[in-house]
């Protein structure tokens, strides 16, 4: 535990403490504090590795199930007539299915 805190100023006013005070209060467990610093960065991976599980899945799933990655649902059934003009001046007409 911590005997003594040591606090330094500078000559701009800004209070500092020397790195040893600063690991060992780092590592005292009090509610409501963050805790080490190595705890919060297996948190942040467990939480990753979630999200990336997630989209790994969700990919999967729509590539058995063929789901289209846009909001266009490609062949709906209708038909589409296009018409082009042609350099003699007459229309060509075709319909896609």
């Amino acid at each position: 535990m911590i005997n003594d805190l040591v606090l330094f100023v500078d000559s701009e006013d800004t209070p500092r403490i020397p790195m040893q005070s600063f690991n060992d209060v780092i590592q005292i467990r009090v509610v409501g504090v963050p805790g080490p610093i190595y705890r919060g960065h297996i948190e942040a991976f467990q939480q990753l590795s979630k999200i990336l599980l997630f989209i790994v899945v969700v990919l999967s799933i729509g590539r058995v199930y063929k789901i289209a990655t846009t909001n266009q649902t490609g062949d709906s059934g209708r038909r589409i007539s296009t018409t082009n003009a042609q350099s003699d001046g007459t229309t060509a007409s075709r319909e896609r299915t």
